[in-house]
């Protein structure tokens, strides 16, 4: 370890192997390198040498199986290591922050410096406490200085990282943080930092990108290739890694959805500006604070329900509508998130969605198809039928552009809900050749992905007069013997709940 001072030999005597464009990336953001080669040019835009000061800030764009958390935990462990604590006060504890949009994001890295601590016999000798906290780890130094590894969500906002000494801290995913109340609190963490990272310590603010908004891409788009006050790189899966497994799935994305693929593995970002799908002025007309969640809908309403359901990674969603004249106002929504306890359960979501739509007088729900069999058992049980969404791309666009002329005609009432706002604001429309539409919206490290909206779109779309029609199954599909097996079951339970002298009659 004592010889281990540069980044990479400090990787090497971990036993990490990193990949060329990793490698070529560490050696200037952390070694001191100069850009000298054309792969270090292709990700940092430019060839050179790359001041102390610039580099006290990096900021990488990265795209999806990058490595970048991993590469980021070992060099917030190595910064812990090797910065020099000297000025610290006595009984002053250094802190390297992990800030991440949840604590679920922000322990990812925590794990990583708590399985590299583990590893070394060298590096065991220095916890200081219970070795695998979940929520820290504190390290003793032969100095006797004290260094506390730390998670913290970006809800928190600043306040919890003022008055601290940093040899290093990490905003993960820094483009999709949010405050308690879902309001961009980047720049405002950034301020609580910088400003706390100590002599030879380091800043870095690593994520995958979403619109061109925010500090992450104001930062990339001012300064990648002519760094002045922060050291940038871009990031590309393809440009990181080099394995084939990773390759081939980069590639399966870029068929299946190119938009998503260039900002998922490209690191590109999206535009933001004409490409945002809801105009930001409709939205703000159709909030009302008279419209209250939970209120049941006036005599003569018709009621429809549109839901998102999801049960690993997504939210599920139950939007409400109630529709009287040509006036849509939503009345309920409900999120369901697979937070601490696992993946949701499919029973237990359908049941709470049929005991509010049922408050409200509904007997059917609109959904994608995406779980539709995991969900219609449940549903029927509890009285709700399920209603099939518009399929396809092309359906999503038709349901989403229905959505937006009634916002645009000023038919949509909305309650105060900071939560919807930041999702119907982030959805992004892409023209796509043939003139059709694709719409996106940004998957949250929260899991969530445009949920609320996608509830909200179906319920309207179905106020708005549109149905669809239940797909026919393929004779002797697996769907075919299922819908068979379910229409047999009901006619026999229907027959025994009927008199047996209605039986018999209806047998002769």
């Amino acid at each position: 370890m004592a010889r281990a001072r540069t980044f990479t030999e400090f990787c090497t005597w971990l036993g990490i192997q990193l990949e060329p464009g990793q490698r070529a990336k560490v050696r200037t953001a952390f070694d001191g390198r100069p850009v000298d080669s054309d792969l270090g040019e292709r990700i940092f835009g430019f060839r050179g040498e790359v001041s102390d000061h610039v580099r006290g800030i990096f900021v990488d764009v990265c795209g999806g199986r990058s490595g970048k958390s991993y590469l980021s935990a070992v060099r917030a462990l190595h910064l812990a290591l090797t910065v020099r604590l000297d000025h610290l006060a006595a009984g002053e504890v250094a802190t390297v922050p992990f800030v991440a949009p949840d604590m679920r994001l922000a322990t990812q890295p925590l794990r990583y410096v708590q399985g590299l601590v583990s590893s070394k016999p060298d590096l065991r000798t220095l916890v200081d406490g219970k070795p695998d906290a979940a929520e820290s780890l504190a390290l003793r130094l032969p100095s006797g200085r004290r260094i506390s590894f730390e998670c913290l969500p970006a809800t928190r906002g600043g306040s919890a990282l003022r008055g601290r000494s940093l040899p290093c801290a990490l905003l993960d995913e820094a483009c999709f943080f949010r405050d308690e109340s879902a309001a961009v609190n980047d720049v405002e963490l950034y301020k609580a930092v910088a400003p706390r990272i100590v002599p030879g310590g380091q800043l870095l603010m690593v994520s995958t990108p979403w619109t061109e908004t925010g500090l992450v891409y104001e930062t990339w788009r001012r300064e990648h290739g002519k760094p002045e006050t922060a050291l940038v790189a871009h990031s590309p899966t393809s440009v990181m890694r080099s394995d084939p497994h990773i390759l081939a799935q980069v590639e399966r994305e870029r068929t299946r959805d190119p938009e998503n693929a260039r900002r998922e593995f490209d690191a590109l970002f999206v535009a933001s500006g004409g490409n945002m799908f809801f105009d930001a002025s409709t939205l703000t007309a159709a909030v009302s604070a008279d419209v209250k969640l939970g209120a049941l809908p006036p005599p003569g309403a018709e009621v429809l329900c549109g839901a998102d359901f999801g049960f690993v990674k997504n939210s599920s969603a139950l939007a409400i509508v109630h529709r009287v004249g040509d006036r849509y106002t939503l009345a309920e929504l409900v999120e369901l998130r697979p937070e601490g306890i696992g993946p949701l359960r499919p029973s237990d979501v359908c049941a709470r969605f049929a005991a509010v739509m049922k408050r409200h007088g509904a007997s059917s729900v609109m959904a994608d198809a995406h779980y539709r069999e995991s969900v219609r058992e449940h549903l029927d049980a509890a009285g709700i039928s399920l209603r099939p969404a518009p399929e396809g791309q092309a359906g999503k666009a038709e349901s989403y552009a229905k959505s937006k002329t009634l916002f645009r005609e000023a038919r949509v009432r909305l309650p105060e809900h900071e939560r919807l706002a930041r999702q119907l604001r982030e959805v992004v429309g892409k023209p796509t050749s043939g003139g059709g539409m694709s719409i996106q919206s940004p998957v949250s490290p929260d899991g969530s992905h445009g949920d609320l909206v996608s509830a909200l779109v179906l319920a309207l779309y179905q106020a708005s007069g549109h149905t669809v029609a239940a797909p026919t199954p393929v004779r002797d599909s697996p769907e075919y013997e299922e819908r068979l097996i379910e229409t047999i079951s009901r006619q026999r339970a229907a027959e025994r709940s009927r008199p047996w002298w209605k039986v018999r009659l209806a047998a002769t």
